[in-house]
C-alpha cells in the first residue's frame, strides 16, 4: 500500500512560487520564501551571538586581575611625566 502512495505521487506538478509583477518591478526583488529563511536564519544566529555577549558581560567578574592592566597604567604614567603635564588622577577629580 504504501509504494502506491509513493508512485501517484511521482505525477504531481511541483509547486513553483510567483514571479515579480512587471507592475512591481520599481519595488525591487520579490521575497521568496527561500530568501526569507536565509534571512530568518541570520537574523536568529547574530541574536544568539549577542545574547551570549551579553551574558559572558553580566558573569565576568569585576575584580578579575589582569597583568596587562599594570602595563597600561605604567605606559600613562610615563607619557604625563615625559610631557611634564598633570597626573591622570588629577584630571578625573
Amino acid at each position: 500500500m504504501s509504494s502506491w502512495k509513493k508512485s501517484s505521487k511521482v505525477g504531481q506538478v511541483q509547486h513553483r512560487e510567483r514571479s515579480q509583477p512587471s507592475t512591481r518591478q520599481h519595488l525591487g526583488l520579490l521575497e521568496k520564501k527561500k530568501d526569507y529563511k536565509e534571512r530568518a536564519i541570520d537574523y536568529q544566529t547574530k541574536g544568539n551571538v549577542i545574547r551570549e555577549l551579553k551574558k559572558k558581560a553580566l558573569d565576568k567578574n569585576p575584580e578579575e586581575y589582569y597583568f596587562n592592566m599594570v602595563n597600561t597604567k605604567l605606559k600613562v604614567y610615563q607619557i604625563f611625566s615625559f610631557f611634564n603635564s598633570h597626573s591622570p588622577n588629577s584630571l578625573t577629580q
